[in-house]
């Protein structure tokens, strides 16, 4: 019965071989029943038996047709080594066959060399009767495609055996590529290219070898697309091509004389191709024997497309190939003097040039070679810096001195990636350079003085090419200089780097020479800071920079610094000390030190614990607060300035500008210190002071300020004393109305939720949150519920009831409102402190606060809060501070927060309440990344239009014009359908916003969105164009520059739609 089946199969598949889709599955169902053993490849051969011995051809072709299919069908280790030996023999047969035959018989070999059982040789034997038999570049695409995929195989797989036909199979693989044009087929070739290469001799058949690959250097075609449905394009082809020809240096002679050929030629992509050729050879395989008798040939063709070519990217391959060469030619002293001798003796002549023309490209040259390789910087930048030494010297144009300096600079950079380089001993006239350069330092013009400082940094960083004399030479000139305080930006910032270098390898050197003079000149230059620059003097900008970077330098600094500002006066009207100043900023750079946890524990326990920086600058907080009692400032004007969303509140007085910054050494002290040194401070100064029964009068006495910066920046696992009691103590204080809305508590009481360890703890003081927030907002929202059982972390005490629609808010005392205000401001921050946490239960909270959008006393505070939510705190609430830190936790509040807002919006029925909830999203757009607003563009769009209405501050409409902005300079397909769906709601209030009151930003914005509505179709727009050309026509005449620019460009673009050549 299995035998008529096959039988029924095979007639049924040479009746209908015209047929591809019916033979194949005709093919499949005979290999299936094969692998069942249902039938045997016996009983399949029997039956093709009169096909197969036909003395007609076409009956021949359909029965090799049939087998080829089922044996690709076959699995790969169904058949004995017994069935492919007789398999084997014969398939070398049918190759013997007509050539109508052969190519069947070629897709019949493929499965079988793949066979795991195929016995030793019978790979090698087929593919040796294949180039015996077929003329494989006669044949169609997919036949040849299957000889290429036979020979990859047996490379892969079984090369031993292939290396028995040694030269044959090398001749007769060069016979098969030869000619080749499909892409796809090179691209096989190639990427077998490099076994065949590293595997065999080629012999006497080496230059046929290249030939055959050369004809084929630089890729030129269209791309098109693989069997595999990939895309093959000239790069992937062209790099596989640079791989066969780069793997082998024997190929060099016939090489280097193409590739400079092809670089003469107009085509850009060839120069390309041929110079990334010639440096991957180098990389890969060649030697200086190689390059040494091509040497004259490739200079001359690069030097003329450096000097000459006049295209960019080709100058800089040239250059990046004469790099390559040299670390190759450094290998052999006499090829690289060689090569040396060739190139410098033509950038000599250039460099000497009266009007150094081509110095730019002769300096790009020459400091490819200097970082080439060590043996090669050794032997050039000696005889570039002589030759600049001398020209220096020689030319008294300003212009060409600089040029000269500045490729000095360069070359020393370059030198400096070599430690090893001591150009003190290569150099002959090296202390002649070393004075001219220091000769520049005091020049009138600015930029040499900088040039000279820049050229001395390079110096300094070798030891050995800077000795100690000069080295006092230069802290000198570098003392002269900050003492006249005239220095440009760009020269004080080089001085900086200077001194920081100085200090971090010579520091007891310039502890000793420098840091004395240095106050001294800081204390003649000015007490006082103008203009509200962080250092005016130029000698407390070193010094604070400097510091850190030495123990016995920082530890000098600061106590003179302790010394200065205990002896300053620190009257009402008094000046800040430049001092407090400067010990501000060497606490801040200690703390950027922070990847190096050792060296800021070091440094720390020498400012906190030797020095006790930290318990005189608290001793001068509190007499700064006792001073500004005694005067009637009282306390809460000091809590008043306290620092609010990173911003500082502007302040009336010098002192409370000293208290901010004796608060801020303070914060920075506590949070670069360890765990021991935090818990000795707080045991020291919030321990003692909390002890008695009425601790709580004496924290409303005392600055907060303080406390916040103390205890804000503590590590989770500290201990505080009373902490539970302080939590009640700051909950209290955060719904208590005050000027500030109680904001530094919200914020500390925040910090505390998020650090607060462990869990159970955790819980209970987030339950009591909850129920202070709710006992202060239950009368102005009936949507906000306390059930009659919760828990903190499953039923909360706070339920949001998600009814659409304004909250009916109660009648208020303003003691009450107030407190309504307090209570939601610290919703807010209790929000950003959980999901900086990373609190699963974060949509809970954040639906609260969305909530109370529709309130008529509250909404706006929820409103502002969106942007509290998102931005940066630089006080407490953030990761400097050892706060737990979720990553991307704003992305997750913006995509949790929308959806929302959006609702809430289209449910609102008082235009107040939606203006909260358009607020609420504008604040968040300026925190969020482009790529994540885009993902919420079908939501956010309508909502930004919407902003766009209404009449209000200058911040909301700024943050979403910014959006637009944003979104419009990355627009994509969707953003231009919105743009366009929307265009006659958006382009109106762009016109009105171009004339925005009292802040030019929000001008610009809108004028630069209203240029990209003008490229929406013609036939959206063009009703718009008359009004939108007659407003703009105001604009022009804006008294800002920036606007009237953006207004011309806007305008005339507007102009222009619809004419010809228009939009």
């Amino acid at each position: 019965m299995a035998s008529n089946d096959l039988t029924d199969l095979i007639t049924a598949a040479i009746a209908n071989s015209g047929d591809e889709a019916l033979v194949e599955s005709k093919s499949k169902e005979i290999a299936q029943k094969i692998t069942s053993r249902e039938s045997t490849l016996l009983g399949l051969v029997e039956n093709l038996g009169p096909q197969l011995t036909s003395t007609t051809v076409l009956d021949r072709v359909k029965a090799v047709d049939i087998l080829a299919r089922v044996f690709s069908t076959l699995p790969k280790d169904f058949l004995t080594e017994k069935e492919l030996e007789f398999i084997v023999e014969f398939l070398c047969n049918r190759l013997k066959d007509q050539h109508l035959v052969i190519p069947k018989a070629i897709l019949c070999c493929y499965p079988i060399v793949q066979c795991q059982n195929l016995p030793r040789g019978a790979g090698a034997q087929l593919l040796h009767q294949i180039f015996q038999e077929a003329n494989v570049q006669s044949h169609v695409h997919k036949i040849r495609r299957t000889v290429f995929e036979i020979i990859e195989f047996l490379i892969r797989h079984r090369i031993e055996e292939l290396k028995e036909l040694s030269s044959d199979f090398v001749v007769n693989f060069l016979q098969a590529m030869d000619g080749e044009k499909d892409p796809r087929n090179l691209l096989l070739l190639f990427q077998m290219m490099p076994h065949v290469i590293s595997t065999f001799d080629l012999g006497p058949f080496l230059e046929d070898f290249f030939e055959i690959l050369s004809c084929y250097f630089p890729i030129d075609f269209s791309p098109t697309v693989s069997l595999g449905g990939t895309v093959i394009t000239r790069e992937v082809l062209a790099s596989a091509l640079h791989t066969c020809l780069s793997h082998t240096n024997k190929f060099s002679p016939f090489l280097i004389p193409l590739a400079m050929e092809k670089l003469d030629s107009s085509l850009i992509d060839s120069k390309l191709d041929s110079l990334r050729l010639l440096e991957l050879c180098c990389e890969k395989c060649y030697q200086p024997g190689n390059l040494q008798p091509f040497l004259a040939q490739m200079w001359h063709s690069l030097r003329r497309e450096i000097f000459m070519g006049g295209n960019e990217s080709v100058e800089k391959q040239c250059i990046t190939l004469i790099q390559s060469v040299f670390k190759v030619v450094s290998r052999d002293d006499g090829v690289l003097n060689t090569c040396i001798e060739l190139i410098f003796t033509e950038c000599k002549h250039h460099l000497c040039e009266p009007e150094l023309r081509l110095i730019h490209p002769t300096s790009r040259i020459l400091i490819g070679m200097c970082n080439a390789s060590e043996k090669s910087c050794r032997a050039v930048a000696p005889l570039i810096l002589q030759v600049l030494h001398d020209q220096l010297t020689r030319t008294s144009v300003q212009g060409e001195k600089k040029r000269i300096m500045e490729i000095a600079e360069l070359i020393l950079s370059t030198c400096r990636q070599y430690p090893e380089v001591a150009l003190v001993e290569l150099v002959d006239k090296w202390d002649e350079m070393l004075g001219a350069w220091f000769s520049f330092i005091t020049n009138d013009d600015s930029e040499f003085a900088n040039l000279s400082l820049k050229i001395l940094l390079r110096v300094l960083e070798n030891e050995a090419d800077f000795p100690q004399k000069d080295r006092f030479l230069l802290q000198e000139h570098l003392l002269a200089l900050l003492k006249c305080n005239s220095l440009s930006d760009g020269a004080l910032a080089t001085t900086i780097k200077i001194a920081e270098t100085l200090v971090a390898k010579h520091g007891d050197e310039f502890s000793e020479n420098c840091v004395n003079k240095l106050l001294s000149s800081m204390s003649q230059q000015g007490e006082c800071l103008d203009d509200g620059n962080e250092m005016g003097s130029p000698c407390a900008k070193v010094l604070a920079e400097c510091a850190p970077h030495n123990a016995t330098v920082l530890e000098k600094v600061v106590s003179s610094l302790l010394t200065q500002i205990s002896s300053s006066s620190f009257s009402r009207e008094g000046e800040i000390p430049q001092s407090l100043k400067c010990l501000n900023r060497v606490v801040e750079k200690v703390n950027e030190f922070s990847p190096n946890f050792e060296q800021v524990a070091s440094l720390n326990s020498i400012l906190v614990v030797r020095l006790a920086v930290f318990d005189k600058i608290f001793q001068l907080v509190l007499e700064i607060a006792k001073t500004m009692r005694a005067g009637g400032g009282g306390i809460d004007m000091l809590n008043q300035q306290t620092e609010m969303n990173g911003m500082e509140v502007e302040t009336t007085t010098k002192d409370l500008d000293i208290f901010n910054i004796c608060v801020r050494i303070v914060r920075n002290l506590v949070r670069s210190s360890g765990e021991v040194v935090q818990q000795d401070l707080v045991d020291r100064f919030w321990k003692q002071n909390v002890l008695e029964a009425d601790w709580e009068s004496f924290l409303d006495g005392f600055p907060f300020q303080l406390v916040e910066a103390i205890l804000g920046g503590l590590r989770p696992k500290i201990e505080i004393y009373r902490k539970a009691e302080f939590a009640e103590y700051l909950l209290q204080k955060s719904v208590q109305p005050t000027p500030h809305n109680g904001h530094p508590y919200q914020r500390l009481l925040s910090v505390f939720v998020n650090k607060l360890e462990p869990e159970a703890d955790f819980e209970s003081l987030l339950k009591r949150v909850e129920t202070v927030i709710f006992e202060n907002l239950v009368k102005i929202s009936s949507s906000i519920r306390f059930p009659e059982s919760s828990s903190s972390c499953g039923e909360s005490p706070m339920e949001v009831d998600d009814t659409d629609g304004e909250i009916a808010d109660g009648k208020l005392t303003e003691d009450e409102s107030s407190r309504s205000c307090c209570a939601t401001s610290l919703l807010t921050w209790i929000t950003k402190g959980l999901a900086m946490r990373g609190i699963q239960d974060l949509s809970t909270w954040l639906g609260r606060l969305i909530n109370l959008l529709n309130s008529n006393i509250v909404g706006t505070v929820a409103a502002d809060g969106f942007g509290i939510l998102l931005c940066d705190d630089e006080v407490s609430l953030n990761p400097k501070s050892h706060c737990k830190f979720r990553f991307l936790y704003k992305q997750r509040l913006f995509q949790t927060s929308v959806p929302r807002l959006v609702t809430g919006y289209r449910g609102s029925k008082s235009n107040m309440a939606k203006a909260n909830f358009i607020k609420a999203l504008s604040c968040q757009l300026k925190h969020i990344p482009s790529s994540i607003l885009g993902m919420e563009m079908e939501s956010v769009f309508p909502l930004l239009v919407a902003s766009l209405k209404l009449d209000t501050s200058a911040p909301l409409v700024s943050s979403t014009l910014k959006a637009f902005t944003e979104m419009l300079q990355n627009s994509d397909e969707e953003t231009d359908k919105k743009l366009i769906e929307y265009c006659y709601d958006i382009v109106p209030q762009l016109v009105k916003l171009a004339g925005f009151p009292g802040n030019m930003e929000v001008r610009c914005m809108a004028l630069q969105c209203l240029l990209k509505c003008a490229k929406c179709p013609s036939h959206v727009v063009l009703p718009l164009r008359a009004k939108v050309i007659d407003d703009l026509g105001q604009c022009v005449d804006d008294h800002k520059r920036l606007v009237r620019k953006e207004a011309r460009t806007a305008r005339n673009a507007w102009i222009l739609l619809g004419a010809a050549g228009g939009s």
